[in-house]
């Protein structure tokens, strides 16, 4: 997830509430599930969603099996580092891949 707010906004506030009860266990649930069903269902103007500009869904195949000039289009991306399963076993992260 990526999230930019003004420090006091509302949504900060009640998502860090959020984390008083923690599941160590269900990682996507304390950042994605609690606060979209807690919060967001119930007061959705809150959050102004962007579904693919921030680059959180998986590119891994793009990043990293191939020479894609389509990354400059988001705004930030997920490298999925700690998500190897996502990356698949024959990832190699050469330079040359990245090169404009």
């Amino acid at each position: 997830q990526v999230i930019l707010a003004h420090k006091d906004a509302r949504f900060i506030n009640l998502w860090s509430q959020l984390y008083r009860e923690y599941r160590p266990s269900m990682w996507y649930y304390n950042a994605g599930e609690a606060p979209t069903q807690t919060i967001l269902q119930h007061q959705p103007g809150l959050v102004h969603r962007v579904r693919t500009g921030f680059g959180v869904h998986n590119l891994a195949d793009r990043l990293y099996k191939e020479r894609w000039s389509g990354w400059i289009n988001y705004y930030t991306i997920h490298l999925l580092s700690n998500h190897k399963y996502l990356q698949g076993a024959d990832i190699s992260l050469e330079e040359d891949k990245y090169a404009a």
